[in-house]
C-alpha cells in the first residue's frame, strides 16, 4: 500500500506543477499581447510626433507635443513594468550593461562579467501596473 501512497503523492506533485505550468504560459501569453498592444501604441505616437514636429520644424514652432509625449511616457512605463512581469515569470532578468538575458539567481553576468542586483517585484506594484495596463487597454 505504501508504493501506491507514494505514487498518489507524486502524481499530485506532478499535477500542481504542470497546472502552475499552464498558468505561467496564460500568464505569459497575456503579457506578450499586452506588451505588442503598447508598442504598437508608441509607434503610433511616435508617427504623430513626428508628423507635428515636421509640421512645426517647418515654421519653426515646437508647441503642442505635450500631451503626445506624455502619452508615449506613460506607454513606455507601462511596457517597461509588463516586461518585468514576463522577465519575472520567466525567471530571468536582464543585465543592464550588456542587455543579455540572465538567470535571476545569478549575481553576476556570465556574458560581461557585470554585477546584478536582486531581481524582485512586489505583488503590489505588479497589480497596479495591471490595473493601469487594464483601464488603458478597456479605452
Amino acid at each position: 500500500m505504501d508504493f501506491f501512497g507514494k505514487m498518489g503523492e507524486t502524481l499530485s506533485t506532478k499535477g500542481k506543477d504542470a497546472a502552475q505550468k499552464a498558468k505561467d504560459v496564460a500568464e505569459l501569453a497575456k503579457l506578450n499581447a499586452q506588451a505588442g498592444q503598447l508598442e504598437g501604441k508608441i509607434k503610433t505616437w511616435y508617427q504623430v510626433v513626428g508628423e507635428k514636429v515636421y509640421q512645426m520644424e517647418k515654421d519653426q514652432d515646437h508647441a503642442g507635443l505635450e500631451e503626445e509625449f506624455t502619452l508615449i511616457n506613460d506607454a513606455v512605463a507601462q511596457l517597461a513594468a509588463v516586461k518585468k512581469q514576463i522577465a519575472q515569470i520567466k525567471g530571468i532578468q536582464v543585465c543592464p550593461a550588456c542587455k543579455a538575458e540572465v538567470n535571476v539567481e545569478y549575481q553576476f553576468c556570465p556574458k560581461c562579467g557585470e554585477k546584478l542586483e536582486k531581481f524582485e517585484i512586489v505583488e503590489d506594484e505588479a497589480e497596479a501596473a495591471e490595473d493601469s495596463q487594464d483601464q488603458e487597454f478597456s479605452e
